[in-house]
């Protein structure tokens, strides 16, 4: 389901920059690895601020940074191989949605984009308020 649903946000970002960029693929390729990697990064900032940070304290975080960085690298090589020259076959299954259709589903994809971010800024902003009054 969930790969369904990162098929499709693929999907659209790429015909959004189809013109500009062509059927490569490589902006879609890049959106769905930010979603995920932003998505793995608020859960392991959840687990750290939450669980961690007043237990073992900052100390792993340089280490932290170089596995995440690393993390990240695979993530995208993983979806470059699941979505390079896929772009035909997924506008054979949505390239005959409904306006409406378009319309729902693109309001999801634009929130699928922006959520993990704006999720991420505002927690370790009411963390960091909690830490500093508590």
């Amino acid at each position: 389901m969930i790969m369904k649903y990162l098929d499709y946000i693929y999907y659209r970002v790429t015909k959004a920059y189809i013109k500009t960029r062509g059927e490569s693929g490589i902006t879609g390729i890049l959106s769905v690895s930010l979603i995920v990697i932003f998505y793995i990064f608020d859960i392991f900032s959840i687990i750290h601020y939450t669980f961690l940070s007043e237990k073992i304290g900052n100390n792993y975080l340089e280490s932290a940074k170089i596995f995440g960085y690393i993390f990240a690298f695979i993530i995208l090589i993983v979806f470059y191989f699941r979505y390079r020259e896929k772009y035909k076959k997924l506008e054979l299954r949505w390239g005959k949605e409904t306006k409406k259709q378009r319309l729902g589903r693109g309001v999801l994809v634009i929130i699928s984009l922006i959520f993990p971010i704006i999720f991420l800024i505002l927690y370790l902003n009411i963390f960091r308020f909690w830490s500093v009054c508590g």
